[in-house]
């Protein structure tokens, strides 16, 4: 994969790190999806996903998905999966891209 999805993957499994301490310190799952929602996909997964996404190996979304899953068993409860974090991006610039007038 590029380096930029190696760093991807290298924060969100760092990050993941925060989540399980929080788990530990036995917080509401709404904070813990809050967390992951801001800290983990938001700011880490989602960042530029519309730019390096198409050129991800199977290997490097396999590895991303794999943090996803790792989420969902700290918060015990379903996420979006790299795929349709990928897709609502998209779909966000698109809307964004055709209601601004000076496109």
């Amino acid at each position: 994969g590029t380096p930029n999805i190696k760093n991807v993957i290298k924060k969100a499994q760092q990050r993941m790190f925060f989540l399980r301490q929080l788990r530990k310190l036995k917080l509401p799952k709404e904070l813990l999806i809050q967390f992951y929602r801001g800290m983990i996909a938001s700011a880490v997964i989602c960042t530029s996903i519309t730019v390096w996404f198409g050129s991800a190996t199977r290997q490097d979304r396999h590895r991303l998905q794999r943090v996803i899953r790792t989420a969902e068993k700290a918060i015990t409860t379903n996420l979006p999966s790299v795929e349709d974090l990928y897709t609502a991006r998209v779909k966000k610039r698109a809307v964004k891209i055709f209601t601004d007038p000076s496109h």
